[in-house]
């Protein structure tokens, strides 16, 4: 069972802030609108998406899911850095992970339902033209967490 996040991504390169060690570092501005998750396994009555990159993280709202999918329609903003290897012209990885929660029935507690790894640095604006903008619409598999599935099998 496979459920999918539906978003956008626009970057915004807002420009060189320092160069190191090889390395240019670009402050890219990310707006990531996350329109909806569908094909959720019945018996989950809410999900959140959330983004986390390292120990930070910026979450949508808690959307009830109804017949197989929440809707949000929401807008995160996110900054982080990018580092640029002067000789190969490529950006170095920065891996963010998507996460749906969902709220526990039981407990009351948020528990994580699926996850994506992202890699922000594959959604970079281009370089030679000022404010430019990169564009990219999404559907992101989320891999399943541990649950048991109902079933009417014994």
């Amino acid at each position: 069972w496979c459920s999918c996040v539906c978003c956008t991504v626009t970057a915004t390169d807002m420009g060189l802030t320092d160069r190191l060690r090889g390395r240019t570092s670009h402050q890219i501005k990310y707006e990531i609108t996350v329109f909806r998750a569908y094909n959720v396994v019945p018996g989950v009555r809410s999900l959140r998406a959330v983004f986390r990159k390292s120990h930070k993280g910026l979450d949508t709202t808690m959307s009830p899911v109804q017949q197989g999918e929440a809707v949000w329609n929401e807008v995160i903003s996110l900054r982080t850095t990018l580092y640029k290897n002067f000789k190969t012209g490529v950006f170095d990885a920065k891996p963010t992970n998507v996460i749906l929660k969902e709220l526990s029935p039981t407990t009351g507690r948020e528990v994580e339902f699926a996850s994506y790894k992202l890699d922000l640095s594959k959604i970079v604006p281009p370089q030679d033209t000022p404010d430019s903008h990169a564009y990219i619409e999404l559907k992101l598999p989320m891999s399943q967490s541990n649950r048991t599935l109902p079933t009417h099998l014994h």
